[in-house]
């Protein structure tokens, strides 16, 4: 669907916005990213700042570093969080 930027001090993360599917019961659209944004942040989220924590609430998944940049399409990215279990 839709890949754009997530910016944390300085650095920018990929995110990609995608519709679920209605059987799973989860509202669409959602955002997945990397591990990548969550270790940037972790620190920060721990401690409850409120930037972070407003990252955080945003994400549905976080995906291995890599696979978001890679530019998958939505069936594969569906394909992924069935695979993990979602």
């Amino acid at each position: 669907m839709i890949k754009s930027y997530v910016e944390w001090k300085g650095e920018r993360f990929p995110i990609r916005t995608i519709d679920l599917p209605e059987s799973w019961g989860y509202s669409s659209p959602v955002n997945v990213a990397e591990c990548s944004l969550f270790h940037a942040y972790e620190e920060e989220y721990d401690k409850n700042d409120k930037e972070a924590v407003a990252i955080d609430d945003t994400i549905f998944y976080f995906f291995d570093d890599g696979f978001i940049e890679s530019d998958p399409t939505d069936e594969e990215i569906i394909k992924r969080l069935e695979q993990e279990g979602i």
